[in-house]
């Protein structure tokens, strides 16, 4: 079954534009491109997306199967940057530069220290206490009418800032009410 899905007999890598795939290190059959895509070979002849789900703790993650039938659900970032950066060292962790663990693009994240992954979170948090608690208010009526990037520019902060105070994912020096 192994042989089934060695690099050389699987169709060549989508090409699409401002995407690049590549094959994900040590998985025959799957790859992923730089904007967090995974894509599946194994069943068909054909690339097909396969379909992330969050895990607990806000990260996307997608089903693998090992050669010998064995699943597992691998972080949708560890994949991006296996494949585009290299394998992870000992006490290396994911870092997502803009806050947001659903944004696998290559250029959001990239291997850290443990250290480096808090100081982002201090930065991340001091650029949210921009918002105050009627900022806050406001951002989620005015997300019923506008795209989180026109929201982003009036306040003056990121889209994925919006994007995670309309989770509930940051400013946790606010209180949240529906």
């Amino acid at each position: 079954m192994a042989e089934k899905h060695s690099i050389s007999k699987l169709p060549p890598l989508p090409v699409q534009e401002g995407v690049e795939f590549r094959h994900v290190p040590g998985w025959p059959g799957y790859a992923v491109g730089d904007n967090g895509v995974v894509l599946s070979c194994r069943t068909r002849n054909k690339w097909k997306p396969l379909r992330p789900v969050l895990d607990q703790s806000g990260h996307f993650q997608v089903t693998l199967r090992q050669p010998d039938g064995k699943r597992i659900n691998p972080k949708v970032h560890r994949l991006v940057l296996e494949a585009f950066a290299g394998p992870r060292s000992e006490k290396a962790e994911c870092r997502h530069l803009d806050g947001d663990p659903t944004n696998n693009h290559l250029c959001n994240i990239c291997w850290g220290s443990h250290k480096e992954n808090s100081q982002d979170r201090v930065r991340l948090d001091e650029l949210s206490r921009k918002l105050s608690d009627d900022n806050v208010q406001d951002i989620r009526e005015l997300s019923k009418h506008l795209f989180h990037r026109e929201i982003a520019q009036l306040y003056g902060v990121s889209r994925s800032l919006v994007s995670q105070v309309l989770r509930q994912r940051c400013c946790g020096h606010l209180t949240y009410s529906n």
